[in-house]
Formats: C-alpha cells, structure tokens, sequence
C-alpha cells in the first residue's frame, strides 16, 4: 500500500488538520488519538506479518506513545466536563 501525502477528504494543510484536531474538545481529541493508536498498531501487526520487523516495531512504538498520550487527555476531560455540562 502507498501511504497517501495528504487528506483527500479534507481542503487544508497537514498544518491546519493538527490545529483543527488540537481544538477538539478533550473527549473527543482522547478518542481520535485511540483510534490513531489503534490504527497504527493494526499496521504495526501488517508488517510484522510481512517480516518487516523493524518497521513493526516503529509503529507499535509509536502506538504506544500515542496509547499513553491518551491519559492526561482524559484527565483535561475531566477538568473541563464539568464546566461544559453547565
């Protein structure tokens, strides 16, 4: 598969795709990065797979940041929900 240099249904930048998400609020930016994670390590099992040992292990490293960037997401969710539900 040739990974794609852009977003096809999305007009901006890579630049302004990161600053659209970074505004999300923090349940929702929490569930875009699992699913990033989640993503990435699915393509990590690809590779391995494949034999592509090296590269698998970038991804599933990278899967695992992402995974662990998650927790004070959730935590800025936390902070905020309560002043949002009012």
């Amino acid at each position: 598969m040739k990974h794609p240099l852009t977003i096809k249904k999305y007009d901006g930048t890579l630049k302004d795709l990161a600053k659209d998400i970074s505004r999300l609020n923090y349940d929702s930016l929490d569930e875009f990065t699992k699913w990033l994670g989640y993503y990435l390590y699915e393509d990590s099992e690809k590779d391995r797979i494949r034999g592509r040992v090296q590269l698998s292990k970038c991804l599933r490293d990278a899967a695992e940041h992402i995974d662990m960037a998650r927790l004070p997401l959730i935590h800025a969710w936390k902070i905020c929900k309560k002043f949002e539900d009012k």
